[in-house]
């Protein structure tokens, strides 16, 4: 029997891991606190829906510790690698880093209030020294669309099909076409940060991905639906709230809504489908996994716009600004594809015998 299945970490179902308030002292003390500063109201907290994530976490934390026969406040740096090594086990995507991350500031919040002198996690850099970052299982479904770029042409077909709120969706959809936002991004937009005149948004710190402000923009075919969207949205706007995108009874749309709008416009357009089934996919009744990744999600509408401008010979510099990526290293290693003569024109633009006289 294999250690992942001594240690009972394979099942599957709603009931895995033990209530809340069983787990340790402390795990329900940090959730709490999580719960208690979650406001879906302020761009500068954490969202009720990222709150109920970090409680999937931690219960899976306190599960692992249990057949660890560990003390959170007693952990090595080793026991800390052991950790990472059952997580990249267990799950697929981005869950073992989203995981690792979280237990972390778990325990840096333990440090905080003096339950622990120190944190072992810190010890590890995750991508570095413990290869946190797509699994084996999640890279072999790459090439079946994972990176699927979407193209002009769907992101068409996807505004034919919009659902029953046609001009908030088809908006929504061109927007994030034109400016490449994030769904968490394009979610947090209020009044104050579109400039109709200049065609620009002014992405925050606050709510930007790598804490970097940015601007981005739109093209004329917007305006249409954006001024047709803000007459529909004053009449929705009953509570007055700043954000862009609301629903019809007034409150914010979310990250996750943002993308259903994405992920629906396209099955309803015959363009998308399901990939594979990731670590939070449901069960059937054989409890085997549904497939529950989609090939088009909102984050295929950003990288089909990253792939287009770089396809059209935009400088990588400006694709990674206007993306909001991490570093212009991450746009090449992501988007360019190199070529062994790509150095070429350099010559062209510096000539060596240009000051020499012959």
């Amino acid at each position: 029997m294999s250690n992942r299945a001594r240690m009972g970490l394979n099942q599957t179902g709603p009931h895995r891991y033990k209530p809340l308030e069983d787990c340790r002292e402390n795990i329900v003390e940090y959730i709490d606190e999580q719960h208690i500063d979650a406001d879906d109201n302020d761009d500068d907290s954490l969202d009720e829906v990222s709150a109920v994530s970090y409680e999937g976490h931690l219960k899976w934390y306190d599960h692992w510790l249990d057949h660890l026969g560990k003390d959170e406040l007693k952990l090595k740096g080793s026991d800390a690698r052991k950790m990472a090594t059952q997580l990249k086990w267990e799950f697929n995507g981005t869950t073992p880093r989203n995981r690792y991350d979280r237990i972390t500031h778990f325990h840096d919040w333990l440090v905080k209030n003096e339950y622990a002198e120190k944190n072992p996690y810190k010890r590890w850099h995750p991508r570095k020294d413990l290869k946190l970052t797509k699994t084996t299982e999640q890279s072999k479904h790459l090439d079946d669309g994972e990176d699927y770029a979407v193209s002009a042409s769907e992101i068409q077909a996807m505004e034919r099909h919009p659902g029953r709120y046609e001009i908030r969706n088809q908006l929504i959809i061109r927007l994030m076409w034109h400016s490449g936002c994030r769904r968490d991004e394009l979610a947090s937009l209020t009044i104050d940060d579109i400039d109709p005149a200049e065609q620009t948004i002014h992405i925050r710190s606050s709510v930007s991905k790598n804490n970097e402000e940015r601007y981005v923009g739109w093209k004329d075919s917007v305006n249409g639906l954006l001024n047709m969207w803000l007459s529909q949205r004053d009449r929705w706007n009953t509570n007055d709230y700043p954000y862009l995108f609301i629903g019809e009874r007034g409150g914010r749309l979310d990250g996750e809504a943002i993308n259903e709008i994405i992920v629906q416009s396209a099955y309803r357009a015959g363009i998308n489908r399901k990939l594979y089934a990731d670590a939070n996919a449901a069960v059937d009744e054989d409890g085997d996994p549904i497939k529950n990744r989609d090939l088009i999600t909102s984050h295929n509408v950003r990288h089909g716009l990253a792939t287009k401008m770089i396809d059209d010979g935009c400088d990588p510099y400006r694709v990674s600004r206007y993306m909001g990526h991490s570093s212009v290293e991450f746009t090449i290693e992501k988007y360019v594809q190199e070529d062994p003569k790509d150095g070429l024109p350099a010559l062209d633009d510096y000539n060596p015998d240009e000051d020499i006289e012959n």
